[in-house]
């Protein structure tokens, strides 16, 4: 955004030599005042001065992306300019309807989800307290000593040591103490905090897209007014030159329609940026 303030900058200091230029041969032909070269040579290092401002705020940009980079010298690298695609892009009702709808698929909520359904899963796992168990189990082992080794071998030490054996064993919850009757408590309770956060990240995530979607929405309709504001603009500062070239103007009106042209220029390129951004955020709900 700042090269194109600069790019800007530059085309007022081009656009008021021309000027200077003009008048001056004017002038020589004595048709016009010396003291309109006066107010031009004024307004030309105004020009400069806000330029050499805007290359300053390219320096000031590229260092902070720089320090941001952890790049260690700024001065050695530069910024391409891009130009900003400007697609039709409509904000209504649907539009807002459809990121809505598709927000449910999003990872922050499925992981919410899957948090209710494992406590769900908890709260059969407490409940599974209060009924029987039976457990069965099976086992075998052998054991080998090196102080034996001269009368037996490894393997006979092996045939002779071994044993093995089989457990069943049949669980029935009689007295408890209250201690099933606390873990399913516990479960309901972990239940109804899950559900309660899975209702609140739904509503939280609801609002960021409803406030991202406003928030785009806005900076269009600054856009829009952006480019009807410029296209008012030039004409009116066009007006304005000619009737200063046929001396029916003064320098300092004339001055007054090129600045608010240039005026309006910047808030068409702040605003076009402006609309970037917001729709690129608008796009993370979408895609992510």
């Amino acid at each position: 955004m700042n090269q194109e303030l600069s790019k800007i900058a530059q085309e007022q200091i081009q656009n008021i030599q021309s000027q200077y230029d003009r008048v001056k041969a004017l002038i020589n032909e004595g048709n016009m005042p010396k003291t309109n070269l006066i107010d031009l040579d004024a307004q030309l290092a105004t020009a400069e001065f806000d330029a050499l401002n805007a290359k300053n705020n390219i320096n000031v940009s590229k260092l902070s992306l720089a320090q941001l980079m952890a790049f260690p010298n700024f001065t050695t690298f530069d910024i391409e300019s891009s130009s900003i695609e400007e697609k039709a892009f409509f904000l209504n009702d649907n539009y807002l309807q459809n990121i809505l709808s598709g927000s449910y698929f999003q990872p922050i909520i499925k992981s919410a989800e899957f948090r209710v359904r494992s406590a769900n899963i908890g709260i059969r796992l407490a409940e599974a307290g209060k009924y029987p168990s039976v457990s069965l189990g099976a086992g075998f082992g052998s054991a080998y000593s090196s102080a034996a080794s001269k009368e037996y071998n490894y393997f006979n030490q092996l045939g002779f040591n071994l044993n093995q054996f089989a457990r069943l064993s049949i669980n029935i919850p009689i007295f408890t103490n209250g201690q099933v009757k606390e873990r399913i408590a516990n479960a309901q309770i972990n239940q109804k905090i899950t559900e309660t956060q899975l209702s609140q990240t739904k509503l939280q995530f609801k609002q960021e897209i409803e406030q991202a979607y406003l928030t785009a929405k806005i900076a269009q309709e600054k856009l829009n007014s952006a480019k009807r504001q410029i296209s008012a603009q030039q004409i009116a500062y066009d007006s304005a030159k000619d009737r200063y070239l046929e001396g029916l103007l003064h320098t300092i009106e004339l001055n007054t329609f090129r600045i608010d042209l240039e005026k309006a220029k910047s808030n068409l390129i702040q605003s076009k940026y402006e609309f970037y951004f917001r729709k690129t955020i608008l796009d993370f709900y979408v895609k992510r």
